[in-house]
């Protein structure tokens, strides 16, 4: 099985764009041994043998589990009658990333579609049942019939460590806004609040607090330069830290922070 990756932020960062990549690739290596993973024109290609789900990955825009095959309109349509073999109403969308190919993604489209007619789907742009997608990349065509949305961001890594103080539910998606803006996250458990979804994530090993006047000391030994939290501006008066404390959530409402929150939730 192939895995199209597609970046969401690192795409805008220019000279810079090589380290995110780096870090990113890094990143994904931690979903297991066996990946073979490679970058190539724009995207990152991976292959498994495993079913994957790559929403824990920040830096990504979307993925797509493809088949490849050769880049030609009979070799794309015949994957795309395995994907889909009773195809009903559907339109085919190709890209060309790889310019090296020299079919053009309009001619790719009609005569991929033209193919599929003959096998008794039915064209139509507008209310279709099913695309088929084609990217032309690395001098193969990738075919595939879902882009799955990820959370995007930058890689986790490549900002600065900073820390998070866990006293409640608000904090735990206070630190993840902060994994998903790339941070070097420290969990920091005070009370009875679980680490867990944080560290699937990509945080790093929780530590434990027992005293609220050790905080500065885990903070200064880690080399956390912020403190995230999740409590309003009235939830911090027990607290005195010589770093800057940055708190993501003051104007989200209860009902925001659960919804956001159950969507992580969902995915790990």
């Amino acid at each position: 099985m192939f895995y199209l990756l597609r970046y969401a932020e690192i795409g805008l960062k220019g000279k810079n764009r090589a380290f995110f990549e780096r870090l990113l690739i890094r990143n994904l290596k931690k979903l297991g041994k066996e990946l073979v993973i490679r970058k190539v024109q724009g995207r990152i290609l991976v292959q498994s043998e495993s079913k994957l789900d790559f929403k824990r990955v920040f830096g990504l825009a979307s993925y797509s589990p493809a088949v490849k095959t050769k880049p030609d309109p009979v070799s794309i349509a015949e994957k795309a009658v395995s994907l889909r073999p009773k195809l009903g109403k559907f339109r085919v969308s190709c890209q060309r990333v790889d310019k090296r190919i020299p079919l053009k993604s309009i001619h790719v489209e009609k005569e991929v579609g033209g193919l599929l007619a003959q096998q008794g789907g039915v064209v139509d742009l507008k209310n279709f049942d099913t695309e088929i997608f084609v990217e032309l990349v690395d001098g193969s065509a990738f075919v595939f019939v879902e882009k799955v949305a990820c959370f995007g961001g930058l890689p986790v890594g490549s900002q600065s460590r900073v820390g998070v103080l866990l006293r409640s539910a608000r904090d735990v998606l206070a630190g993840l806004l902060a994994l998903k803006r790339g941070c070097s996250l420290l969990p920091i458990r005070y009370g009875f609040v679980d680490a867990g979804l944080l560290e699937r994530f990509g945080a790093e090993p929780a530590v434990k607090l027992d005293d609220l006047d050790g905080l500065d000391k885990i903070l200064d030994k880690n080399g956390c330069l912020l403190l995230y939290s999740g409590m309003p501006f009235d939830g911090l008066s027990d607290i005195s830290v010589n770093v800057p404390v940055v708190m993501p959530l003051v104007f989200y409402s209860e009902e925001e922070i659960e919804t956001e929150l159950s969507v992580f939730e969902g995915v790990a």
